[in-house]
């Protein structure tokens, strides 16, 4: 696991998990009670909840906050308790049930200072960061919602390369929490665009991914409608192969629930992204299937089996199961697979996510429901689009019948899942037998069904030809399952 992704998830995981800490406790089954607990008696943390209820906090109660209380996030004694220390603070000493409307915009603001201003330190800890980050989040306006003026503040972060990435990620994490709270977004449309859109700051890898993937799925709330220019980026890193399939995905849904005539969005090129798109990841999935099933067989010895059997270097390149030299990577590659050659074997989890893969790509050309998505921006393109996102959806919904069969009493698509007949007229995977619809498909089913499910849609016609003298854009590096540090489809 790349070293910034594992720091990410630590940060984050420690900062989830200490919200139900297993303190250590007494014989007679009481809680082990923290030192910082009692800084609320301290006489300036008493002096400076007084005027926080006067509504008149002067010089010296803000320094009583961010002096006395505030630090206490960043004492490794309090690292066990960071969580329940953080809510404390902010119910305790920047609550909108003690202070006026004023007062409590100024405390705020003043935490809000000292905590960004630290979250960037050399020195600080992924898990204070963290903790430091999400504190801002959790701010709250009299009206007890999340506190607007935190908005800019936490975008600015998370699209500040200077702050540590799990603290960007946790910057993020509230902006949703206002969005999930119906507080508008539009005055850090720009900000999250751009964390978007910008390619992954160098080192952060997968957790970098990540963020993109998290401000696409913000950035419809933020911007209901795109702009010309937010078309533009959104289209371009749909077409982008040097990014992971998944990103190109929620770019995708983004600018199809964003999709307007005001957009000016060149329907055809972005068409036929989406459609390179899906193909990709279907093809990368079968080759990674491929690879590890070769290195699988090379640790069993099958050298033969592997396609290095009957000469020095076994099939020549090009040829069923062969491998031959690839000059870009400097060693050996598998050759695309023969008509007769057997499916790699699949993990049902890779299907399930190349079938939400296409069935979020499908909703983005023409969304069931709400909306028209990139059809009603189409023009001549529309009926094309919709014929495809019909193809889409059913080849996701194939591939989600592999692993979910309809039950009883669900509606069953007319041959079961895959694209040969159910075994014996009932419901089941094909080769069943009499176990029919209790029979498992085998991983090698699996991989046949992506491969079908792959030849359906490169049999399906390109929505534009390349320009003359245009080469092929190159595949994107290999996609991990990691690309998702927290768990998100």
């Amino acid at each position: 696991m790349p070293r910034p992704l594992h720091a990410a998830l630590c940060a984050l995981t420690v900062a989830l998990a200490v919200a139900h800490p297993c303190s250590a406790q007494s014989d007679d089954k009481k809680p082990r009670k923290e030192p910082w607990e009692a800084f609320a008696d301290a006489p300036e943390v008493k002096g400076y909840l007084e005027q926080l209820k006067t509504g008149a906090v002067d010089a010296a109660g803000r320094a009583a906050l961010v002096t006395k209380v505030l630090p206490l996030l960043e004492e490794p004694a309090n690292r066990r308790s960071i969580e329940r220390l953080r809510r404390r603070i902010r119910e305790g000493l920047l609550s909108e049930r003690v202070a006026d409307a004023a007062t409590l915009e100024a405390v705020n603001r003043e935490a809000a200072t000292w905590a960004l201003s630290r979250v960037k330190a050399k020195d600080i800890d992924p898990v204070v960061a963290v903790n430091e980050m999400l504190l801002v989040g959790d701010l709250r306006g009299k009206d007890g919602k999340p506190w607007p003026g935190a908005v800019p503040l936490l975008a600015a972060s998370a699209a500040d390369q200077a702050v540590p990435t799990a603290a960007r990620a946790a910057a993020l994490a509230g902006l949703a929490r206002h969005a999930e709270a119906g507080m508008p977004l539009t005055s850090a449309a720009a900000t999250i665009l751009k964390v978007a859109v910008a390619p992954p700051a160098a080192g952060t890898g997968d957790a970098g991914d990540w963020l993109s993937s998290r401000a696409l799925g913000l950035l419809p709330m933020a911007m209901p409608e795109a702009s010309p220019e937010a078309a533009g980026e959104l289209s371009k890193l749909i077409g982008d192969a040097s990014r992971p399939v998944d990103v190109r995905v929620r770019a995708a849904e983004a600018l199809g629930r964003m999709a307007t005539a005001a957009a000016k969005i060149d329907a055809t090129k972005t068409l036929e992204a989406i459609r390179a798109a899906a193909i990709r990841g279907l093809q990368q999935d079968l080759e990674s299937a491929k690879e590890e099933e070769f290195g699988r067989s090379l640790s069993a010895g099958g050298l033969a089996t592997a396609g290095f059997g009957g000469g020095e270097f076994g099939s020549p390149p090009g040829a069923p199961g062969g491998f031959g030299m690839r000059p870009d990577a400097g060693g050996f590659a598998a050759q695309p697979p023969g008509p007769s050659e057997p499916a790699p074997p699949v993990e049902p989890t890779v299907l399930e996510r190349d079938a939400w893969r296409l069935a979020a790509l499908a909703n983005a050309i023409q969304p069931i429901g709400k909306g028209t998505g990139i059809t009603g921006v189409a023009g001549d393109a529309a009926e094309a689009a919709k014929v495809f996102a019909a193809k889409l959806r059913e080849n996701a919904s194939i591939l989600h019948e592999w692993i979910h069969p309809p039950k009883d009493d669900e509606p069953k698509r007319p041959g079961g899942p895959g694209r040969q007949p159910a075994a014996g007229g009932e419901f089941g995977f094909p080769g069943a037998g009499d176990a029919g619809a209790d029979a498992k498909p085998t991983k090698q089913e699996l991989g046949q069904a992506l491969r079908d499910a792959l030849a359906d849609l490169q049999a399906s016609p390109p929505f534009a030809a390349a320009p003359a003298g245009v080469p092929p854009s190159q595949p994107e590096p290999k996609a991990t399952p990691g690309n998702d540090p927290f768990g998100s489809p």
